[in-house]
């Protein structure tokens, strides 16, 4: 914008231009601002994820340091036996297997129960009715109790065990196939972007390139330092960019850990 300014007071631009250039600068100061919010915003929320005050990692976290190294690639292969070791499989596969269970259950209400002991005890209408005498009550050897009044009552129940055990085949199968669903998903974000990755890492040194060589042509009297500039805004653009395809390929990775339960193992 300063170039800018001279080139006008030396009449090789106009105002245009300067309006332009002010523009640019100002779009960019604007940007510090989000990045600066999004800055703070993530570093509260991992204060406060790890249980502790949303400012204790402020000062940790200051110091700028690389992301993550992302695998160079994904193991051929996983074996579907990974997903298992989700949390919502396993609890699908447990409410379905007690669904199963008290199927049985209900069932064994149809057969008639079997008691070997004696019992005894008193009977009356009223507490004060309850005293020794003729109200008590004995019963001496094996007795069997056969329900056969409460046959509906008893199909009925089983109907709903039953129904219970479809829905939880139900939701066991929905669960399975989202699992399949998002390990699909995040097999294929982690391959695409590192594909795209290595083409903006290509992108950047040939902006670098172009900057070397406009800084040359600069330093030689052959452009201007308008030329160098462009360059070196380009390559800062393009740099921005790689900057959010690795933050996206590390995201993609972090998803296909969730989605497999827990991530792989690669034997030496």
């Amino acid at each position: 914008m300063r170039l800018t300014r001279d080139l006008v007071s030396a009449g090789q631009a106009t105002e245009r231009d300067v309006a332009q250039a002010e523009t640019l600068v100002e779009t960019t100061r604007a940007s510090l601002f989000v990045l600066d919010t999004g800055l703070k915003a993530a570093i509260r929320r991992l204060g406060t994820l790890l249980g502790d005050q949303p400012e204790a990692l402020t000062v940790e976290l200051a110091v700028p340091a690389p992301l993550p190294v992302v695998p160079p690639q994904v193991p051929a292969g996983l074996p579907s036996e990974l997903l298992t070791r989700r949390p919502d499989i396993r609890r699908a596969e447990a409410q379905l297997a007690a669904a199963t269970a008290r199927v049985g259950q209900a069932k064994a209400d149809y057969f008639p129960t079997f008691s070997l002991t004696g019992s005894g005890g008193r009977e009356a209408t009223g507490l004060h009715q309850l005293t020794l005498g003729a109200a008590n009550v004995f019963s001496i050897g094996p007795s069997v109790s056969i329900p056969v009044f409460s046959g509906g009552k008893i199909r009925s129940n089983v109907a709903v065990r039953e129904a219970q055990v479809r829905e939880g085949l139900a939701t066991y199968e929905s669960t399975v196939l989202r699992a399949f669903e998002e390990t699909e998903n995040a097999l294929t974000s982690t391959t695409n972007e590192q594909s795209r990755l290595d083409r903006l890492q290509a992108v950047v040194r040939s902006s670098q390139t172009a900057f070397d060589l406009a800084h040359v042509q600069y330093t030689a009297g052959l452009a201007d330092f308008l030329t160098v500039l462009d360059a070196e805004r380009t390559l800062a653009t393009n740099l921005d960019v790689l900057a959010q395809s690795q933050l996206a390929a590390v995201n993609a990775v972090i998803s296909l850990y969730k989605a497999l339960g827990g991530g792989w193992h690669v034997s030496p």
